[in-house]
């Protein structure tokens, strides 16, 4: 836990903030308009560190003598929302975009929550505010970003030495592997290989593809879905490095229609 005195240097870091019909504020942490909401959360860091409020502030010591914030702890039972006094489904408490639950069957007047897919504020209450709308995507643009470290990666067979990658997923798996032994043996065509294991797309999927000069999307539906996913996620200037392989006749994927077609647009 950061003190007081930390919080106020960390405002200090060059940003640029205004005061209608006074002009630039040059340091929140000074100005009138600003001093008393700095001085508040000081405070609030600072009363962690004091005696006289830690056991109202922070939790028990766990097996390491660690004592957490409260602010910060996911409430796991009614002893936890006891001492919370609160507790707000959609509210990003730690920074990375992700709202607490409660664990159901807590046996507790605040445990339970609405899980709505309308208009909502922190608490998960109904609403038609602006701000309140705005916040919220703004969480759920961040909790999209802190997802891509922590869903499973991609497994990758990249060697480094070939311009043409191919990516799958699920039952295309088998198939596509098959199919870079075809051409292999077939044509002298090496291709490195990745194959996707959820989504959003972690970090190793833009660099796999920013490593080719032709990535085939191999997938077994109509409208190409996933290398639409893609090109939504990539930077501009590597979309044109996809080309896409859709199977959708009804049947399972074969390892021949994947190296026919992937040899018909190479023009091999």
């Amino acid at each position: 836990m950061r003190t007081g005195a930390d919080y106020r240097q960390s405002l200090r870091d060059g940003r640029r903030v205004w005061v209608m019909g006074e002009g630039q504020v040059e340091d929140v942490t000074t100005h009138p308009a600003t001093h008393a909401m700095v001085e508040e959360y000081a405070a609030w860091y600072d009363r962690h560190l004091d005696p006289a409020w830690q056991d109202l502030l922070l939790t028990p010591p766990n097996a390491d003598r660690e004592r957490i914030p409260l602010a910060y702890v996911m409430p796991k039972s009614a002893e936890d929302l006891t001492r919370l006094g609160g507790f707000a489904r959609y509210k990003d408490v730690d920074g990375d975009g992700v709202g607490y639950r409660t664990l159901p069957g807590t046996d507790h007047p605040l445990a339970a929550y609405f899980t709505r897919g309308s208009g909502h504020n922190e608490k998960a209450q109904y609403t038609e505010r602006p701000d309140d709308y705005f916040n919220n995507m703004e969480r759920l643009a961040k909790k999209f970003e802190t997802a891509r470290s922590l869903v499973p990666r991609p497994e990758i067979v990249q060697t480094g030495k070939s311009k043409i990658g191919l990516i799958a997923f699920g039952t295309s798996d088998f198939a596509t592997r098959e199919s870079r032994d075809q051409l292999k043996k077939e044509f002298g065509l090496d291709t490195d290989y990745l194959r996707l294991r959820a989504y959003p797309f972690s970090r190793e999927v833009h660099e796999f593809v920013a490593s080719h000069e032709r990535v085939y999307v191999i997938e077994q539906n109509r409208d190409g879905q996933m290398l639409s996913l893609l090109k939504l996620d990539l930077p501009a200037e590597d979309i044109s490095r996809l080309r896409s392989i859709r199977h959708f006749d009804g049947l399972p994927l074969d390892a021949r229609t994947v190296t026919d077609k992937l040899v018909l647009q190479e023009e091999i």
